[in-house]
């Protein structure tokens, strides 16, 4: 079977995974399903079903986080969402894309953050008059650096 023939047989199976831990509402089994089909979506190129995915694993996740004192189970949580983040960086990056690369590394740092320590979408590249910020992320073996610039 080709690599994407065992994408799209991924998607399908995950499909009725997800369907059956959202119907249980039990997060901590959605979030793994969320994120392998992200992953899988991410192999055929569907970045708007992927990040939906990523959105609301990040979403499960962050109640599993505020109802649950198990460290390992939020650390492995990240993880997971984290390298498909990461996919879906690179993904980007390989398109040519300049601004999306950055949306997606600050919404990886973000959605897993505990509620208290969560920017609001429209604070997160916000600066000051006159300042530059600058992202750095280290995908695989690819720098990515970005600045971004307050309004004057």
């Amino acid at each position: 079977a080709t690599r994407r023939g065992a994408a799209s047989h991924a998607v399908a199976l995950l499909d009725s995974v997800v369907g059956e831990h959202r119907r249980g509402g039990n997060p901590v089994r959605l979030v793994p399903a969320l994120v392998a089909r992200a992953d899988a979506l991410v192999a055929l190129g569907d970045v708007p079903r992927a990040q939906a995915d990523l959105d609301e694993a990040a979403a499960a996740a962050r109640r599993v986080h505020d109802r649950t004192e198990s460290a390992r189970l939020r650390a492995a949580t990240m993880e997971s969402a984290r390298r498909t983040y990461d996919r879906l960086v690179m993904h980007h990056v390989g398109e040519g894309r300049a601004a999306d690369p950055l949306l997606y590394m600050e919404q990886a740092r973000a959605s897993f953050a505990p509620a208290a320590d969560r920017p609001t979408p429209a604070a997160r590249f916000a600066g000051g008059p006159g300042t530059v910020g600058v992202q750095i992320a280290l995908i695989g073996d690819t720098l990515l650096v970005g600045t971004v610039a307050g309004r004057r």
